[in-house]
């Protein structure tokens, strides 16, 4: 695991020990790492200041999902039960021993969690009663445990990824299955004003796989839903600037590039930082703004 400068000046840090084990799955809040490392014993969620010091260990289980994030004293991450039972745990980078888990049972699950300002916004599968699950968007306040219903899907709806700011929740979900395509939704943190900023059908309709947030825009990992394999129909990064709370904004593509554009991370206002293919290697790029409409 390494960590640079999001302008690209000086070297890169090792921040991972060279212990054998594979380290993944980074976040940061521009103080400390967190991260997965895997290996023969159990996974283990670790972290590190960025100045430098010791790898701590925070929490070790079965596994671990991918969504992982740290905001000041607070790091949460998707949990992985017996049986791939998923479930959302934080904790205290002081006190590691002090945390929280929810869901992780076979009929109550939790997903995709990611922070702002001492808020969790993750998904949830419930089961209500036989065969019946109620799927929702939810937040929880760190401090007070209080939870709050963001929004229900509809039953049998896929809960994709979750972003949050301090204005904002945003999440993926499909709830047309089978049609190739996902929709990027927002509220606000009260669950007012719920807006579809890409919606599920229509023509400009995109398969998205992940997002990320800053304060100032939302940018979506996303693909055309065809088929065919050309430049075009490639993942590419698109972006959408925080309007209004009433306002769907107008999406710009981050860049022109060729070739496959993953792995996202939202730096400080409109900047991103992403892998690119356009040069037949993976290339760890960035803009500060986004690039246009490519037309």
């Amino acid at each position: 695991m390494w960590a640079g400068r999001t302008d690209g000046k000086g070297g890169l840090k090792l921040m991972s020990p060279n212990d054998g084990r594979y380290h993944v799955d980074p976040a940061t809040d521009g103080t400390t790492v967190v991260w997965v490392a895997y290996g023969s014993g159990p996974v283990e969620v670790l972290a590190r200041p960025l100045a430098g010091g010791p790898v701590r260990k925070l929490w070790s289980g079965r596994g671990v999902g991918s969504s992982m994030d740290v905001e000041g004293d607070v790091v949460t991450f998707e949990h992985h039960n017996h049986g791939g039972r998923r479930g959302v745990t934080y904790l205290s980078l002081r006190d590691p021993a002090n945390k929280v888990s929810l869901g992780g049972g076979t009929y109550s699950q939790a997903f995709f969690p990611s922070l702002s300002g001492n808020k969790v916004a993750y998904q949830t599968r419930h089961r209500v009663t036989g065969s019946t699950y109620e799927y929702a968007t939810r937040i929880v306040d760190v401090v007070t445990g209080e939870s709050t219903v963001v929004h229900q899907a509809a039953p049998g709806a896929a809960l994709g990824p979750t972003a949050i700011t301090g204005e904002h929740v945003y999440w993926l979900l499909d709830e047309i299955d089978q049609n190739g395509t996902t929709a990027l939704r927002r509220a606000a943190l009260d669950g007012s004003r719920v807006t579809d900023l890409s919606p599920e059908t229509g023509p400009a309709a995109l398969n998205i796989r992940d997002l990320t947030v800053s304060r100032e825009a939302v940018t979506m990992e996303a693909r055309t839903p065809v088929a065919e394999m050309r430049n075009e129909y490639l993942a590419k990064l698109w972006q959408f600037p925080s309007a209004g709370d009433d306002a769907t904004p107008h999406r710009t593509r981050v860049s022109c590039n060729r070739g496959e554009q993953l792995s996202a991370a939202a730096a400080a206002g409109t900047q991103v930082l992403w892998l690119d293919a356009t040069t037949g290697v993976s290339d760890m790029v960035t803009r500060t703004k986004p690039a246009g409409t490519c037309g």
